[in-house]
């Protein structure tokens, strides 16, 4: 994407990355590891950390050894971008466990990071508007990027 931002007239410094369940572990994977490459793959000279990053209902972010902290091939440094979490506590898919112990592996390194945490929601709740308090997310996800500059001002429409 950033490769190609100039092209897409998008901004280069206003790419994130959102995640869901297993799409979420993979998010959290990239932003602690964007310098991977995979075997016979041309190395890249394009930054390919996102600038933000969303973690919805992740999953297998615990240590499996310790589920009381963060896998230690996923712990954040102070280089992961800032961060939006959302969970439903009953979700007995991605326990909570996995967003409650991430969030304080963020906080630990000084990362910025906003937690969400429902008592309702479930397990694959996404956008889809509901009566439940959870399926509000996505407006305070819209509010969060006003707060880290990735929108404009709230409020102001059309402009970057």
């Amino acid at each position: 994407t950033r490769e190609h931002a100039a092209e897409w007239n998008i901004d280069p410094q206003k790419i994130g990355v959102i995640g869901f369940s297993a799409g979420a572990h993979l998010a959290v994977a990239l932003c602690t590891h964007p310098d991977f490459q995979g075997k016979n793959v041309p190395a890249s000279t394009v930054d390919a950390r996102p600038d933000f990053q969303m973690v919805i209902y992740p999953g297998w972010l615990t240590d499996p050894k310790d589920p009381g902290k963060v896998d230690p091939a996923l712990a954040p440094d102070a280089k992961v971008p800032p961060t939006f979490l959302v969970q439903a506590e009953n979700d007995y898919t991605a326990h909570v466990e996995n967003v409650l112990v991430y969030f304080l592996a963020l906080k630990n390194a000084h990362v910025p990071a906003e937690l969400h945490v429902y008592t309702l929601g479930g397990h694959g709740f996404g956008m889809r508007k509901t009566d439940l308090p959870i399926s509000d997310w996505g407006e305070l996800a819209e509010k969060w990027l006003h707060t880290i500059h990735v929108l404009g001002p709230v409020g102001v429409v059309g402009r970057p």
